[in-house]
């Protein structure tokens, strides 16, 4: 799940990154720049090349949704029409935009991390004997 996740995110961010050089706005409602183009870009780039490590893409993934959730709150508590961090162009579409990446990342990130084992007993049916 975790490449699959990497892969088609990687991918979708490379697309934004590089529409956003085109146009300061991307599908009409969310603001971008050269710094957002970048780290979109940058952030597509590593996860389609993390969609091929292994337990290194679900680290990946970890790591950059937490990366992607804080600045989702930053950009919530900064404000309309304010540079995020100081330098990179956002409005609250792309906040809400960066909340919904980091869950997606988070998610992919953490499912399946701890596969259950057989419950005390050890028969693999909850116990029960037969």
């Amino acid at each position: 799940m975790a490449k699959k996740i990497n892969l088609t995110l990687g991918i979708i961010l490379i697309i934004i990154g590089l529409w956003g050089f085109a146009s300061s706005t991307v599908l009409g409602i969310f603001e971008v720049g050269l710094w957002h183009n970048m780290v979109h870009l940058i952030t597509g780039i590593l996860a389609v090349i993390f969609a091929f490590r292994g337990d290194a893409g679900k680290t990946f993934l970890k790591v950059i949704g937490i990366i992607y959730l804080l600045i989702a709150i930053i950009g919530f508590f900064t404000g309309e029409g304010s540079m995020l961090l100081g330098f990179i162009e956002a409005n609250n579409a792309d906040d809400w935009l960066h909340l919904v990446l980091a869950v997606i990342f988070l998610w992919g990130g953490f499912a399946g991390a701890k596969k259950m084992g057989a419950p005390m007993g050890g028969s693999g049916m909850g116990g029960q004997t037969m």
